[in-house]
C-alpha cells in the first residue's frame, strides 16, 4: 500500500492522472535514472519523447519539469505524473525486497554466532576499526595480515617487502639479547610454509617476479634460522627439502632472462653464505642449479667452490668435491686444496 504522500490519484487532476496512468501502463516511461540521491530523470514517449526531471518525489519540496508545451503553461503535466507512477512502483518494489530480506533473516537466525553471520551483519567501518585495533595489540595477527595480503600491496621497493615481514618475527642474529624463542621459530615455520605455497601459486600463474621476491627472502631466512637455532629442527629440515625442490620447479619454467639470471645470482650467493650448509650430494643449491642448466658456466662455479673450501668443514668439502667430479675433471685439481 502506498504512503499517503504517494497517493497520486488524490493529489492531481483526475483526467490528467488517468492519461498519465495509461502512459505508464503501456511502457511510455523510459530510461528512468536516479542520478542523485533524490533527483530522477526519464523520458516519456507520447508521440514524441519528452524529457522529465523530478526532484524529491512525494515530498513537500517536490520540484519537477517537462519540456512539453502543457507543462510550460500549467507547471504540471501527464508526463510528470507518469514518471511519478514509475517511481512509486520502484519504491514499492524496493520496500518489498527489504521486507522479504528481513523476514528471511528472522527465519535464518542461528542459536549461536559464527564468522559468516558476523561478517554479513556488521557494518564495514566497524569491521575496519576492529581489525586496526586488534592488529595494534596482537603481533601474530599483524604478521598474518601482512603475510596474507603482501602480494596484493605494491610498494616502491618490493624486493625487501617479504624480508621485512620475516625480520619482524626473528631479527638478524646479534648476540643473546636478540635470540629468538622456540615460539618465534615455530611462528616463522608457519610463515615460511605459507610463503612457499605463495611461491608455487605465483609460478603456476606466471608471476615470476613476485615468486622471485618471495622465494629469495624466504629461503635465505629459512637457512639462516636452521643455522642459528635448534628448535623444531624436524620441521625446518622438511621445509628446507621443500624449498630446494622449488628451485628445480622454478628453473624448469621458461623464465625471462633477467629473472633466470637473478635466480642464478641468488643461488650462487646463498651457496657462499656461512649459514648455508651442504648436507646432501643431490639436495643442495649448486647441484639443483646444475641439473637445470644445459650450459653451466664452469669458471663461475670454480670461483664459488674456491671461496667455499676455505671455510667449510671437512664433511661439506667432500660433497663439494663430488660435485666437481661432474664437470669432466675440470675442477678436480681442487681436490688437493680440499685435503681429502
Amino acid at each position: 500500500m502506498a504512503e499517503k504522500n504517494q497517493w497520486i490519484e488524490l493529489i492531481y487532476n483526475e483526467d490528467m492522472v488517468l492519461q498519465a496512468e495509461q502512459l505508464f501502463e503501456k511502457g511510455a516511461v523510459r530510461d528512468m535514472s536516479n542520478i542523485e540521491s533524490s533527483l530522477y530523470v526519464c523520458k516519456v514517449k507520447d508521440g514524441m519523447l519528452y524529457e522529465v526531471e523530478i526532484q524529491s518525489p512525494f515530498a513537500k519540496k517536490q520540484k519537477s519539469s517537462c519540456d512539453c508545451s502543457f507543462y510550460k503553461q500549467n507547471k504540471i503535466c501527464k508526463h510528470i505524473i507518469a514518471g511519478l507512477f514509475y517511481i512509486r512502483k520502484q519504491l514499492k518494489e524496493k520496500s518489498e525486497k527489504i521486507e522479504i530480506r528481513e523476514i528471511e533473516k528472522k527465519k535464518q537466525k542461528l542459536s549461536t554466532l559464527n564468522i559468516n553471520q558476523i561478517l554479513e551483519e556488521i557494518d564495514h567501518d566497524d569491521l575496519m576499526k576492529f581489525v586496526k585495533n586488534f592488529a595494534r595489540h596482537d603481533k601474530k595477527f599483524t604478521t598474518q595480515l601482512k603475510v596474507n595480503f603482501a602480494r596484493k600491496i605494491d610498494l616502491s621497493d618490493n624486493t625487501n617487502k617479504y624480508k621485512n615481514i620475516l625480520n619482524t618475527i626473528i631479527r638478524p642474529h646479534a648476540g643473546d639479547q636478540t635470540r629468538a624463542s622456540s615460539a618465534d621459530v615455530k611462528a616463522i615455520c608457519h610463515v615460511l610454509e605459507d610463503f612457499m605455497d605463495q611461491v608455487n601459486d605465483c609460478i603456476v600463474l606466471g608471476q615470476y617476479r613476485e615468486a622471485l621476491n618471495i622465494y629469495t627472502s624466504a629461503f635465505a631466512k629459512l637457512e639462516y634460522v636452521r643455522h642459528y637455532y635448534h628448535y623444531h629442527t624436524e620441521i625446518l629440515n622438511k621445509l628446507s627439502l621443500n624449498y630446494h625442490q622449488v628451485i628445480a620447479d622454478f628453473l624448469s619454467e621458461k623464465l625471462p632472462p633477467e629473472i633466470r639470471n637473478e635466480l642464478h645470482t641468488f643461488l650462487f650467493d646463498l651457496a657462499t653464505r656461512s649459514y648455508y650448509h651442504f648436507h646432501d650430494l643431490t639436495v643442495n643449491v649448486l647441484n639443483l642449479w646444475l641439473q637445470n642448466n644445459k650450459n653451466p658456466d664452469k669458471e663461475i662455479l670454480k670461483d664459488i667452490i674456491e671461496k667455499m673450501v676455505v671455510s667449510k668443514p671437512q664433511e661439506e668439502k667432500i660433497i663439494l668435491l663430488a660435485l666437481h667430479s661432474q664437470f669432466k675433471g675440470v675442477l678436480l685439481p681442487l681436490a688437493g686444496e680440499l685435503h681429502i
